[in-house]
């Protein structure tokens, strides 16, 4: 009888390894899963617009990719990773659409105010200086002489789209 007491703890012993065992196996799988690509890179700051995040990886890659030797492995990362992911594409829209206001210079009319506000700007008119705010986080103080119209209007579109990230240039 005792050999069979033996035999019982035996078995229990063994069932307690194998479900060890099989825990272990799906930690060992949660992490090849995350370490196989696609979620990598983890933030705690949230998209201000769908895919911002993953176009400003994205740009940057394509812009440090002609750096790299040809068939070096950074190379051969940065292919495979902008061959998988494809940008958004709303950072190009803003961007158009910023571009298509600020082309006369400042915002004028209520038609572009009310198409800034749809792609997440505020515009504050003043006789001073108005302020351009995007998702109500970075602020853009435009200059409000008549000389500046243009040429500030193109300078203020240049400061706007690198610190939004839109036209990021190395």
């Amino acid at each position: 009888m005792e050999g069979y007491k033996t035999s019982a703890d035996e078995v229990k012993a063994l069932r307690q390894r194998i479900h060890d065992l099989e825990a272990q196996l799906q930690i060992q799988q949660h992490r090849a899963q995350i370490l196989k690509g696609g979620n990598l890179l983890q933030s705690d700051d949230i998209d201000l617009y769908p895919g911002e995040q993953l176009d400003f990886i994205l740009s940057l890659l394509r812009q440090i990719q002609p750096r790299c030797e040809t068939g070096s492995r950074p190379y051969d990362i940065i292919q495979s990773i902008l061959a998988k992911n494809e940008p958004i594409g709303t950072s190009k829209e803003i961007l158009a659409e910023l571009q298509r206001v600020f082309k006369q210079g400042y915002p004028s009319t209520e038609a572009d105010i009310a198409d800034l506000k749809r792609i997440g700007f505020t515009y504050t008119p003043s006789r001073k200086h108005p302020k351009l705010r995007f998702h109500d986080r970075y602020m853009f103080v435009l200059p409000s002489t008549p000389g500046d119209k243009r040429h500030g209007a193109k300078n203020s579109l240049s400061d706007i789209s690198k610190c939004i990230a839109t036209g990021f240039k190395l």
